[in-house]
């Protein structure tokens, strides 16, 4: 059976597809041109896109016009927020670009408390509203916006799936930046493994994996991308609560969903929570399973994924426990 194995860069993130079939090449040349239409459409920082004009048109008081696909994404964000309590919500972009220009100005000072005030005081579902029998957005006050890269690469990865199987694909693995999702078992009938990178190793350096078919696997860490400031580094994702890069304990939070845009928010949520408030929110989603590595490098595994985990060499002495959740 024909494999092809395409590695690009797309959404702003390392993009590998694994396929297997007939239609394996043509699948993957779709699947990339997929990927760049989505990232056409729903890059915050991309002249054009669907983004880029709602975030331009906050607080002028007009409905802006957006592609399908987008409004589906913002409503699937905003039921996130909601679930969530807002520990997951895309409309906290201020808050990034807080610490982005601070690290832009190059003086080695952190936003201010004031500065951090001024931009919690934009964020919010209530800010957000949508049209979507109209397709249109709206952000309602002036200095708002949204910023989709903690849930667009979920859908892509979804739509990925989805567009294999109209061509016939029936094995594949497709990873955005660490978002995975795949479709049934490799061709020898293994399932596929996904690897979990060690929070404090350099990346590729994998402290266990999970077997998976036909299952998205995402992970947000406090190790993937930084803004440096002065001597400090400040990793990206921000706790919309307080407006600082989130201190929930936890090093990791991988979440497994039959759903990657569904598994890429709730990792996200999960990190900002912590290993409590997280248990308490998995509880609402009885098919979701999750690993979350804390600052003890201490393994906390639902029940569901336990049978699924497999440590890697050398790291078999981690302290792995079950995380209850009460489903």
């Amino acid at each position: 059976m024909q494999i092809v194995h395409s590695d690009d860069f797309v959404m702003d993130t390392a993009v590998e597809q694994r396929v297997f079939g007939e239609n394996a090449a043509a699948a993957c040349a779709a699947v990339a041109r997929l990927l760049r239409r989505l990232e056409d459409r729903m890059s915050f920082f991309k002249p054009g896109s669907d983004v880029r004009a709602l975030n331009e048109a906050a607080g002028l008081g007009i409905p802006i016009r957006v592609g399908a696909e987008t409004v589906f994404v913002l409503l699937a964000a905003k039921e996130l927020a909601e679930k969530t309590c807002g520990a997951f919500d895309v409309t906290a972009a201020p808050l990034s670009e807080c610490w982005r220009g601070a690290a832009r100005r190059g003086d080695g000072i952190p936003p201010t408390e004031e500065e951090l005030a001024n931009a919690v005081s934009l964020i919010g579902n209530d800010v957000l509203s949508l049209f979507p029998e109209n397709g249109a957005a709206q952000l309602t006050k002036k200095g708002a916006a949204v910023d989709l890269g903690g849930i667009a690469k979920g859908y892509a990865a979804d739509r990925a799936i989805e567009l294999y199987k109209t061509m016939g694909v029936e094995a594949a693995l497709i990873n955005l930046g660490g978002n995975v999702k795949t479709i049934g078992k490799k061709p020898d009938g293994q399932p596929w493994v996904v690897g979990l990178q060690d929070p404090d190793k350099e990346r590729g350096v994998f402290l266990g994996s999970l077997q998976v078919a036909a299952a998205s696997v995402a992970t947000s860490g406090g190790y993937e991308r930084f803004s440096v400031i002065g001597t400090e580094k400040y990793h990206h994702i921000i706790d919309p609560a307080n407006g600082s890069p989130a201190e929930s304990g936890l090093l990791s939070a991988t979440v497994i969903a039959g759903s990657s845009m569904q598994a890429d928010g709730l990792s996200t949520a999960a990190f900002v929570l912590g290993l409590e408030q997280a248990a308490g929110l998995l509880e609402c989603y009885p098919d979701v399973e999750a690993i979350l590595i804390d600052e003890e490098r201490r393994v906390w595994i639902t029940p569901g994924a336990r049978e699924s985990w497999n440590p890697a060499p050398g790291y078999e002495s981690l302290s792995v426990s079950v995380l209850e959740n009460n489903k």
